[in-house]
């Protein structure tokens, strides 16, 4: 199963989308640069927008967050994309 959700602000849209794990995908584990929501996790920057991927309950997310071009000041650094991912709340779902 794979969600997907978007929103748009004046200031910069964050979008997420997970993917239930299923299996394991054979690729080398990736080095964590940090720490969401309990767990390891890693977060970047490219093209101007931040990325915050890490697994939790069995699912993989990735969130992004782009600002609008007059408000890039807000992506300066990865605490947007953080807050965001620390304020989600899990609602349950499918077993």
């Amino acid at each position: 199963h794979s969600y997907y959700a978007s929103a748009t602000t004046g200031a910069f849209r964050v979008t997420i989308w997970g993917q239930s794990i299923v299996h394991d995908s054979g690729l080398p584990e990736t080095t964590p640069t940090g720490q969401i929501r309990g767990v390891p996790a890693i977060i970047f920057s490219s093209e101007g927008r931040w990325m915050v991927s890490w697994n939790e309950l069995r699912v993989g997310y990735l969130l992004t967050v782009t600002c609008r071009k007059d408000h890039v000041v807000l992506c300066q650094d990865d605490q947007l994309a953080r807050q965001m991912a620390e304020k989600l709340v899990y609602v349950g779902g499918g077993q």
